[in-house]
């Protein structure tokens, strides 16, 4: 049924783009007016809901209603009721875009922001990101969301979409290398995807030698950055002495074990020679674990890909001592955790005993170490530097407190 607006009625215009069409008014109908009969008899059958066209689509072609209001009472007991209508256009890229500049970010940007239909949604052609901009042809789009418009007027009918364009560019810089003392020279940029030397490398100079890297910003973008050896002199290998803190572990010096003859049996005052009982003498260097003498080796690697890195030196296995104990039926040894050679220990039980007969022996193997070596390289680390590589490698000093046989 077609509806007939009154002549008098009031209509307040908003405008939403710079687009002349592109605004949204406001009409104030009385609630007993046949539009807004018709909208409570449409809502409550189901048969009216935001988005359908304005009644008069010769004058307001394009405008949709957007958001009714509830019924307001004026001074004189009437009855109003607000409909609004809006309109947007298809050719948003015209006026839509906001340059923020850097803003936070290391590389130039600004936004478009498209309303854009609820239902429209699924049908929308989505633009890929990396794509180029059709008025800003060298920013690419970087990302893109869905947020509410943040009015209540429009979120019923529309969504906004937020797509973010930058301008891609190689930064360029110096910092500074605390390894090796010295500032360099170094690029950074972005590139979409993975990584790749030969065909995703951002355009950077990947001449060698150089320190580089390329890290993940997000499943789309990744930040790749090189960084060029500076002008200083280089050094190949330097070393210097220092103390460091290491532990050393108790060694057993002298371990020895006698015999002395036990009577036959415990119940009867038979002395003749039967059980054996051990008398043990042992003695155990102590532990020590504090500052140790050490010789620090630096190597400079110039001109070698960061990709190839050099071997670290040979490292020697670490002091590894253990206990030995061990719990017999007429004797027991109990040595602290220590270095030590191959160790025996035998119980001689007797051949009449009523609790058991014959001889039970312990053996323990030797130490990797029986006593403090010399010297000790205890690690050997291999890092990149914007030079190259450089290796460092520790070794350790036997401390003066050593026993010595």
């Amino acid at each position: 049924m077609a509806i007939t607006l009154p002549s008098d009625l009031r209509q307040v215009k908003t405008r939403l783009t710079p687009a002349l069409a592109d605004y949204l008014f406001v009409e104030n109908h009385n609630a007993d007016a046949p539009l807004v009969v018709s909208w409570k008899q449409g809502v409550e059958a189901g048969t009216i809901v935001y988005g359908i066209a304005h009644p008069d689509t010769v004058k307001f072609p394009d405008h949709v209603l957007v958001y009714v209001d509830t019924e307001r009472i004026g001074k004189d007991r009437s009855k109003t009721v607000d409909f609004y209508y809006a309109a947007i256009g298809v050719n948003q890229d015209a006026y839509n875009w906001v340059y923020t500049g850097y803003s936070g970010s290391k590389y130039k940007k600004f936004t478009r922001k498209y309303l854009i239909k609820r239902e429209a949604i699924t049908t929308e052609v989505v633009i890929p990101l990396n794509t180029a901009d059709t008025v800003k042809l060298d920013y690419v789009l970087y990302d893109t969301r869905l947020t509410t418009t943040g009015s209540k007027e429009l979120d019923s009918v529309y969504v906004m979409r937020e797509s973010t364009y930058i301008l891609i560019d190689i930064l360029q810089g110096t910092t500074y290398d605390g390894r090796l003392k010295e500032v360099y020279d170094y690029q950074e940029t972005i590139v979409f995807g993975d990584y790749d030397l030969a065909t995703n490398n951002g355009g950077l100079d990947y001449t060698s030698p150089l320190l580089g890297s390329a890290q993940p910003i997000n499943a789309s973008w990744t930040n790749v950055r090189t960084g060029r050896r500076g002008d200083a002199e280089d050094f190949t290998t330097r070393s210097y002495t220092t103390y460091i803190n290491h532990y050393w572990p108790a060694v057993l010096v002298s371990y020895e074990v006698d015999t002395i003859n036990g009577k036959d049996d415990p119940d009867t005052d038979d002395d003749e020679s039967g059980l054996a009982f051990l008398l043990q003498d042992y003695i155990v260097e102590s532990a020590y674990n504090g500052a140790t003498k050490a010789l620090i080796t630096e190597t400079l690697y110039v001109d070698e890909d960061w990709s190839s890195p050099p071997s670290p030196d040979t490292v020697h296995a670490p002091m590894l001592p253990t206990p030995i104990q061990a719990r017999g039926t007429f004797s027991s040894l109990n040595i602290q955790s220590c270095l030590h050679d191959i160790v025996t220990y035998s119980e001689i039980r007797g051949d009449i005993s009523k609790w058991t007969n014959g001889t039970y022996t312990w053996n323990w193997a030797a130490t990797n170490h029986l006593v403090w070596p010399d010297e000790l390289v205890i690690s050997s680390v291999v890092q990149p530097t914007a030079k190259g590589w450089t290796k460092r490698t520790t070794k350790v000093f036997k401390p003066l407190t050593t026993y010595t046989p």
